[in-house]
This record gives C-alpha cells, structure tokens and sequence, in this order.
C-alpha cells in the first residue's frame, strides 16, 4: 500500500525559491525564512508508517517537523531535485524518520528538493520511531556512495573510479565547460547521471579496458586516469584502436620517435611537469593538440608541446574536417 493526500485546494508553498538558479545565500534565507513561518503555522496532519508519495504539500509538512538537523546543502538538494524531476529517483527504502513526539529525522534534503521543485517523491516513512537523546547524531554515519560506487554496483567492476572520472570530464567537455587555464564554474552531476551517461555510451567502458589493459606506461605519462580514458574513447570513436594504438604506443614509451614529433614533444611536456603545475583540463588539451598535429604530420620546432594564454580549447571534432580538407586539396 503507498500512502498519498490530494493537493488541498488552493495550497500554495509558504516560501518559493528559483532552486536551479539561486545562489546558496538565497537558498540559505529561503530555509530560514520557512523555519520562521513554521514555528507560526505547526503542523497538524497524521503520519502512518509506510510507502508515501510524498507530493509538495506533504513535504511541506514534514519540513514543519524537522527541528534538529545539519545545515542543508543547495548543492545536495538541487541533485536531488534534478533526479526526481527527471524520473531517476528510485525508492530504495532508505526511510524519513517521525519520533513519537512528531519530530522528523534524515529527510531534510529530500524534502527541501521535493518541496522547491514541486516534485513528488516516493519515500517510506517511519511515524513511530522511539524519543532518543541526540538522535540525529546517530544518522548518516556511514561512508557516502560515490559516483564510482554506483558504476561498480552497476557492473564496471575495478575500472569504475576512472570511468566515473572520464564521464566528468566528458560532462564538461560537451557542455563546454573546460578551458585551457581556467574552467567555469558547473554543476556535479548526480549518480544516477553518471550511469545514464555509461550506459548511453557503453564505448567509453570498452575504451577504459582497452587503455588500461594495453597501455599502463601511456596513463602513467598523462597521469590522470580520467583524461586518458576519456581521450582514448574519443579517439576510438572517430579514428579506430589502430591510430589509438600507434599514437600510445609513442607516449607512452617515447621510443622510435623522431626528434621532431609531436608526440615525443606531448610527452615530454606531461612528464616533466609536477601535477600542481599542470590540471586536468590542460592535460587533456594538450593531448587534443598533439594527436591533432600528428595526424596532420606537422613538425615540432621545440622538445615540449605548449599552451597559449589566449589559445582556444582544442577539440576532437574539428580534427577529422580539416584532415578531410587537406586530402581533398
């Protein structure tokens, strides 16, 4: 049986907010303005034990309750917000808590998005839970799930934290949100958004084992599992595991490699660079740039590939196109 409550007519929420474009100040005086007009308007409803389908109003209600809680996170509640919005949130049974005195425990955040979004939610909910002194500090003690957690659950067995950290990087690179020296500001993306993008493209996995099952010495070079698996991927996509393969090959060993080629000059730059001196976006720019000038077979002037102050972010796609120019001269 799952609980619910018709809206009542003509309900409104006590306090909105813009939860997907606010800033945490904002969202800060938002929760403490409610809690200022709860502790006016107390709530009265009857809660069993049970499966709910918790619509805005009853969220409401149970945010009237929550007394003693942790400050809550915008960042939190915003993820949360955008699963149940895009129906990705699963009712796993991990329960809100009502003490006998009718105080709620460990649903604040579930609350908060459901209510600031106008989302509802299923959730089972615990109506007789026994007064406990500091109760609250008893919750949530465990280890968080990570986003490779979730991977690994799902199946991406030991390649799950650089998966994870290659869909990051792919989150960004195809929202443009990675730049040569510094990077705009962008949401993390939900666990459940880390698996949809997996399972959408099942080649970056296959990507991950081939790179790491083939090419240890070449992610030692790049250093960051995420950008290799991510470059790897990307590469395999649009030129095939043999031009993948000749261009790691030469990173990763730097043998057989003429003075003047690109890909000596790339690995040169990622080794002899400390990682402080050297982050993610700009590793996976300067990969960008020297597979591009290797396929198109252009010379290096110097021993070190390097980046601009004002050079735009280097991208796979543009590759192809231009190779395809060159041919057709």
């Amino acid at each position: 049986m799952v609980h619910t409550a018709e809206p009542t007519p003509g309900w409104a929420p006590a306090v909105t907010l813009d939860l997907f474009h606010c800033s945490a100040v904002a969202f800060q005086e938002a929760v403490d303005g409610f809690h200022k007009w709860a502790d006016d308007n107390p709530s009265t409803r009857t809660w069993e034990s049970g499966w709910w389908d918790l619509i805005p109003e009853l969220s409401e209600d149970l945010l009237k309750r929550n007394k003693r809680n942790r400050k809550a996170s915008l960042g939190t509640v915003q993820r949360y917000a955008r699963d149940m919005l895009a129906d990705q949130w699963r009712a796993t049974g991990q329960p809100g808590l009502i003490d006998t005195n009718g105080e709620v425990f460990d649903i604040q955040h579930r609350a908060y998005a459901g209510y600031f979004s106008g989302a509802t939610f299923r959730c089972y909910i615990v109506a007789d839970v026994p007064v406990q002194d500091d109760l609250f500090a008893y919750l949530d003690g465990g280890k968080p799930r990570s986003a490779a957690d979730a991977l690994f659950t799902a199946g991406a067995d030991g390649l799950s934290g650089a998966i994870a950290a290659a869909i990051k990087v792919a989150f960004r690179y195809d929202n443009n949100g990675l730049g040569v020296f510094k990077q705009p500001v962008m949401r993390a993306l939900t666990n459940p958004e880390v698996l949809a993008y997996s399972r959408k493209h099942p080649g970056l996995g296959e990507a991950a084992h081939h790179l790491v099952s083939n090419y240890p010495k070449a992610v030692q070079v790049i250093k960051a599992k995420g950008v290799a698996v991510f470059a790897a991927w990307k590469i395999i996509e649009s030129y095939g595991t043999d031009v993948l393969d000749t261009f790691l090959l030469g990173l990763g060993s730097g043998a057989n490699l003429e003075e003047t080629s690109p890909i000596l000059a790339l690995r040169n730059r990622l080794v002899n660079l400390d990682d402080d001196d050297l982050n993610n976006s700009r590793r996976l720019a300067l990969i960008i740039k020297g597979f591009a000038m290797h396929l198109h077979g252009q010379p290096m002037r110097r021993k070190s590939l390097a980046l601009s102050d004002d050079e735009k972010f280097p991208r796979f796609e543009t590759i192809k196109p231009l190779l395809e120019a060159e041919a057709a001269e």
